[in-house]
């Protein structure tokens, strides 16, 4: 169960990692 809830937290972190990541891109080429 902890183990399962660390990965999804994983996940979250990333997911929303990612789409800072792309919103700077967007950013950056408009």
């Amino acid at each position: 169960m902890l183990f399962n809830l660390s990965e999804s937290c994983q996940i979250i972190l990333w997911k929303t990692w990612y789409l800072r990541c792309l919103r700077y891109k967007l950013v950056i080429f408009v």
